[in-house]
């Protein structure tokens, strides 16, 4: 079974640093970043475990976390995400099928359009992005401030086939998200906005802030 290859948009000023120093061909500095940015993975993780781990007793008592060893490709090394989720309710409709395509050069889930409804909110309670009445997204969208990787992960499944191969996608469920699916995760800031302080709709996100989410899927296609 192949690993899909996910690029992650946290790591993108990391690998496009370290990208230089190899071209530069100063290695020294290419292998101390490297070490850096372990190291601060590392630390984050275990600041933010604790902290996540209360809020979700207090908050989400039925919720499981997953304990998958997910690979960070661009550092060479595997973490447990950390992610924890809680199924409110099952799909009423699994006629959706998730894909993969193949443009040549990698491998890639083909991006659904879906209607849902949502809350998207910091552990304090501060809501931060909310659909009430239910709007269409696209996950293709590179504008859409909703769609981080711990969103993906949500939606997607765990694996996928083409051509008859299986693909791990790292989905946190079996078969994904499909309409009138209800799903709530709490996840560490890594798999949100990271280490970047962002303005939402007017709302300060602070860099390294773990996040709760909560969907309900009204349609996907």
């Amino acid at each position: 079974m192949k690993k899909l290859s996910t690029k992650l948009l946290v790591f993108l000023f990391a690998s496009l640093t370290l990208s230089s120093c190899m071209k530069s061909g100063n290695n020294d500095d290419y292998l101390r970043q490297i070490e850096e940015e372990k190291q601060r993975i590392d630390l984050l993780m275990r600041t933010e475990k604790p902290i996540i781990e209360s809020y979700v007793m207090k908050n989400l008592p039925t919720a499981e976390v997953d304990t998958v060893n997910f690979p960070l490709q661009q550092l060479g090394i595997k973490i447990q995400r950390g992610i924890w989720y809680q199924v409110i309710a099952p799909a009423t409709d699994n006629s959706y099928e998730y894909k993969l395509t193949n443009n040549g050069y990698n491998v890639q889930v083909k991006p659904p359009i879906v209607k849902l409804k949502y809350t998207v909110k910091m552990l304090d309670g501060t809501v931060i992005l909310q659909d009430k009445e239910g709007s269409t997204y696209d996950f293709s969208s590179n504008n859409n401030a909703f769609v981080t990787y711990a969103v993906t992960a949500a939606f997607y499944p765990y694996t996928l086939k083409l051509n008859g191969e299986s693909f791990t996608i790292f989905g946190l469920t079996k078969d994904g998200l499909k309409k009138g699916s209800k799903f709530r995760i709490v996840t560490p800031s890594l798999w949100a906005y990271g280490n970047r302080a962002v303005t939402i709709d007017s709302k300060s996100v602070p860099a390294n802030t773990p996040l709760d989410y909560e969907f309900e899927v009204l349609n996907i296609e």
